[in-house]
């Protein structure tokens, strides 16, 4: 976490990483690798490479729900298509949405999104907002549910200090 805090220091306040933002590329993978830890030790077959290929096994296993396991994905895929284009177009390695219109327009059309005015448009700013915000409840609800579990295996051990020994 102190990671990502610095590398927002060093950007626009603005400027939407999907990468490192809550939400992002970034989350997801870390998701699926926390989830696969977890139950990788009882079930080997978790244990795989590829993100995608990894939310389809947890899936399967019913470690993610129907929802959550299209949510991820396809918000996976669709940062993954963005950053892809970002790239291509600014000719070097960034995850940052553009901050101006125009750039965002042609962003928008390269994804190959509904233009302004059609049906299921919407802005892409917004759109990827609501994409990271949904990734974001997913994984603060999952890597919860997980600690919760933790807690409730934990035994509750009660220290008590005894002994005679006083102060100085």
């Amino acid at each position: 976490m102190h990671a990502r805090r610095k590398l927002r220091l060093n950007r626009e306040p603005s400027a939407i990483d999907i990468k490192i933002d809550h939400g992002g590329i970034r989350d997801i993978e870390f998701l699926v690798q926390c989830l696969q830890r977890v139950y990788g030790g009882a079930e080997p077959w978790l244990s795989s490479g590829g993100t995608l290929f990894s939310l389809q096994k947890l899936h399967d296993k019913g470690h993610l729900t129907g929802k959550e396991f299209h949510d991820l994905s396809t918000t996976y895929e669709f940062l993954r298509q963005i950053e892809h284009r970002l790239q291509l177009r600014m000719g070097q390695q960034t995850h940052r949405l553009p901050s101006n219109s125009e750039d965002c327009e042609i962003l928008r059309r390269s994804v190959q999104l509904p233009a302004a005015g059609e049906e299921g448009s919407a802005d892409i700013v917004s759109l990827v907002q609501r994409r990271m915000s949904t990734v974001s409840e997913i994984y603060r609800r999952v890597i919860f549910q997980q600690q919760a579990r933790k807690d409730q295996r934990l035994p509750q051990t009660q220290f008590q200090l005894s002994g005679t020994h006083e102060p100085a």
